[in-house]
């Protein structure tokens, strides 16, 4: 029998091979980074060499002639999004007009000046094309209009005929704008168009614009002469690991035979680059947002946007694909227009309508894996450790944290809690600044985090500039300060146990369906944008609903936080805000009433 003696030396024996063990794990990090805490690929500063220039259009619009004394024109933009262009690209957007009645009479709008009512889904009005510049407008049709909700209760039911602009509500018209190629900057067009007796006049200034380093694509390894792969069967990818922890996936098709291209997707929306699938029965690859891209890395969808990067080699004489070099993921030659009937139009050459991957990622976190014909890049390639160590990682590895970031691409690593993706556990956390990932067009414009596991990707000076992920997770918005995503009238609620399907299947924490009618809300400003909206409607604003539509205008939406639902009668208005991934929402009651 052992005595104590002995036991507590067992005891003692063992935990030190566990402390041993934990110092050379630590040791073995710090070793692997040049700088404990700084590896992986520098931050982008520049687009590469070759790359097109950036600019930035500026698009006003005024009425001159008669209807000027009775018309005001404005441009309030598109969504909000900067209308960004490179040298080179043809331009076939669309901008936001403002028609406003300076005196408290109605102005009806000159025949044949926007494309009738029922049009609205069908295309656009006559184009008007500048024969020496090629820049060409034409104005959308304006649907008839019910005032449903408004500061002023007068102006509840009243209807809004698409001629006419009320004194009180401003007529929204989309106009787009159209040219068969952006020179260069500091260039402008003007272009007359013909309303009426008037005339718009449409202006744009291009000036020089900071590229947008998110849709960029990503660089590969310099020095990778000399490493190997082993090859997969023919019809196969494998994941694999190159350089200092470098995702990549090794294909071996029939009809391209043996690729090598970095898994990192570059038109990853969040700041959180996504590690690209493998879709054995189309043979190619799908990001958890959706971008396609061949087993040359080459992008299939969206048609604009860059591919993979990609390297290239030979097969040795043991069977290995031996690297030799590598180059960056190609930009995709962008979308043309062509003039037709009277107008523009684009012509892709057929690249919109495929080829497309028959293949797609698990749908939400309940998704079925029956559903999923994609196969996910093995994060257990990497080495995983646990957050209090993360600044002395010296490659690429697992954490179980999640990813808390500000709009700008900015904020921290949190260990992983089980009360929320908002709730950190313990004094662990590691700053972030991955905002030359985060493109200005995405739609995560306020605090968001992103589900962990995450892999580390890059250091610089122990702030983390490169993170991965292989899950479909959408990001989840801060509860205290998510966005509005819609304004409307309150109908109905149904909770969970009267749906006739569970709705947290598809919606985590979803506790029923609130069934409400949507509406377009107009202010001094424009329409109003609910992603950067605090919920405080300003004087005079107008909640409008498209009239004479078929269909139903009911729509239902996953309520994750149910505190404000008892108190609400139909006819309320109210706000639904995003607090949860796959929209779900929080009701939120606003002053004002519904008629």
């Amino acid at each position: 029998m052992e005595g104590a003696e002995d036991q507590d030396r067992r005891r003692w024996s063992a935990a030190s091979w566990v402390i041993v063990a934990a110092l050379v794990l630590v040791v073995g990090w710090v070793a692997a980074g040049s700088n404990g805490g700084d590896f992986g690929p520098p931050v982008p500063t520049e687009p590469p060499a070759g790359a097109p220039q950036t600019v930035e259009l500026t698009v006003t619009a005024r009425l001159d002639g008669p209807l000027a004394d009775d018309l005001v024109v404005e441009g309030s933009g598109f969504d909000g999004w900067p209308l960004r262009a490179r040298v080179g690209d043809a331009l076939l957007r669309p901008q936001t007009l403002l028609l406003r009645a300076r005196s408290d009479r109605p102005v009806d709008l000159p025949d044949g000046v926007l494309p009738p009512p029922e049009s609205v889904l069908d295309g656009l009005g006559a184009w008007t094309i500048d024969d020496a510049t090629g820049f060409g407008v034409a104005l959308g049709a304006a649907q008839p209009r019910m005032v449903m909700a408004a500061d002023d209760p007068d102006l509840v039911d009243v209807e809004l005929p698409a001629g006419r602009v009320h004194p009180a509500v401003p007529t929204v018209v989309t106009m787009w704008l159209g040219h068969p190629e952006i020179t260069g900057p500091d260039d402008s067009w003007r272009l007359d168009v013909p309303f009426g007796d008037s005339t718009l006049v449409v202006d744009v200034e291009i000036t020089p614009s900071a590229a947008n380093l998110a849709s960029l694509p990503f660089r590969p390894l310099e020095d990778v002469a000399g490493e190997v792969l082993p090859v997969p069967d023919i019809g196969s990818a494998r994941p694999a690991l190159i350089g200092n922890g470098r995702p990549v996936w090794i294909a071996n098709t029939e009809e391209h035979g043996i690729t090598v291209v970095d898994a990192r997707s570059p038109s990853s929306p969040t700041g959180v680059v996504d590690l690209v699938r493998w879709c054995p029965g189309t043979e190619g690859f799908i990001a958890a947002e959706y971008s396609q891209y061949d087993a040359t890395g080459e992008i299939l969808n969206p048609v604009e946007g860059p591919g993979l990067a990609t390297y290239t080699g030979a097969v040795s004489d043991i069977g290995e694909f031996a690297l030799d070099g590598g180059r960056a993921g190609s930009l995709r030659e962008a979308l043309r227009i062509v003039e037709a009937h009277g107008g523009y139009t684009f012509d892709d050459g057929g690249l919109s309508s495929g080829p497309w991957l028959a293949c797609t990622p698990p749908d939400g976190p309940h998704g079925d894996p029956a559903d999923d014909d994609s196969v996910p890049f093995d994060i257990s390639l990497f080495p995983e450790a646990p957050l209090s160590i993360v600044p002395s990682i010296g490659t690429s590895t697992v954490v179980r944290a999640d990813v808390h970031l500000e709009p700008d691409g900015t904020g921290y690593l949190c260990a992983t809690d089980s009360d929320g993706v908002w709730a950190c556990r313990g004094e662990d956390v590691v700053a972030v600044d991955v905002s030359h990932r985060t493109p200005d067009w995405s739609f995560d414009r306020g605090r968001r985090a992103v589900e962990g596991p995450v892999v580390i990707g890059a250091m610089v000076d122990g702030v983390v500039s490169e993170l991965w992920r292989t899950l479909p997770v959408e990001p989840v918005p801060d509860p205290s300060d998510a966005p509005i995503s819609t304004v409307a009238v309150w109908q109905a609620f149904r909770p969970v146990e009267d749906l006739p399907n569970d709705c947290s299947q598809w919606v985590e924490d979803c506790l029923g369906m609130a069934s409400v009618i949507g509406l377009n809300i107009l202010t001094a400003d424009g329409p109003l944008d609910g992603q950067d909206w605090d919920g405080s409607l300003p004087d005079g604003w107008v909640g409008t609903l498209a009239a004479g539509t078929s269909g139903p205008r009911e729509w239902e939406q996953p309520v994750v936080d149910d505190a404000n639902i008892d108190g609400l009668t139909e006819g309320d208005l109210v706000a639904l805000r995003m607090i949860g991934p796959y929209g779900g929402v929080r009701v939120e009651p606003l002053p004002g009433g519904a008629g």
